[in-house]
């Protein structure tokens, strides 16, 4: 039940990457490649790392998170493979 409430004022809930992957990837630390994201939640930074051409697979243990990941992922038109 924990993400049945969107409006909740969850930090990781925002619709935008985290700022510090945001950081990596535009000083190069990171580059488009492979990504294994465990614990994705509503899909933030995987959705940003598709964005960035990465190929990307997300698990997530709460079904209702991966559903908003990938209602997210549809809305910016990117592919995550989303796993429970």
């Amino acid at each position: 039940t924990f993400y049945s409430d969107r409006e909740r004022g969850v930090p990781f809930f925002a619709n935008f990457p985290d700022e510090n992957l945001v950081s990596y990837f535009e000083k190069s630390l990171f580059i488009p490649g492979k990504v294994l994201e465990l614990g994705c939640g509503p899909g933030r930074n995987a959705i940003y790392f598709a964005e960035k051409g990465c190929t990307v697979d997300a698990v997530d243990l709460s079904q209702e998170s991966l559903k908003w990941a990938e209602e997210r992922a549809n809305e910016k038109s990117v592919s995550v493979n989303f796993i429970n």
